[in-house]
């Protein structure tokens, strides 16, 4: 009699680990699906902005070359990336994952507030920078935003 409860307990906690982790699995599609409010339509190729940061943070470099203090004075120095961060209002950890490529792309809003701050926002117009569309986002959730502005545009 104890063996057969010990069993049925043990389905039913089977039962519930698996009714648990199709809820989870659930959602998980759930918030792969749906955009964050951080997620852009738009995106920009993090390996062309980097290229376009070392550029930048080479000619910081000699223009503000970081030097030794005179005795009884203070270094007025401020690294590359925490410059940027100042004038663009985009933290610095993020403006160093971009400098090390550690994502593939970086949403556009995120590029515009960097290249504004270093006066290269035309980039993004030009051609210089490709803009291209959230490779996160599904084509029918591209195509539905696209409608949504009246645009009949197609991947």
């Amino acid at each position: 009699m104890a063996l057969a409860a010990q069993r049925k307990r043990a389905q039913d906690e089977e039962r519930e680990l698996e009714r648990i982790a199709q809820i989870r699995r659930r959602e998980g599609r759930r918030r792969a699906d749906h955009s964050t409010p951080k997620t852009d339509p738009l995106v920009v190729r993090t390996q062309q902005l980097a290229a376009i940061l070392a550029g930048a943070k080479e000619d910081h470099e000699k223009k503000y070359p970081q030097h030794e203090p005179a005795y009884g004075k203070v270094a007025e120095f401020i690294a590359f990336t925490e410059w940027l961060s100042e004038e663009s209002d985009v933290d610095a950890v993020q403006i160093r994952a971009v400098m090390r490529q550690r994502w593939a792309t970086i949403e556009l809003k995120t590029a515009e507030k960097i290249l504004m701050a270093l006066d290269l926002e035309y980039l993004l117009s030009n051609g210089t920078i490709d803009v291209i569309p959230n490779p996160r986002w599904s084509k029918e959730r591209w195509q539905m935003y696209m409608s949504e502005r009246g645009c009949s545009e197609e991947l």
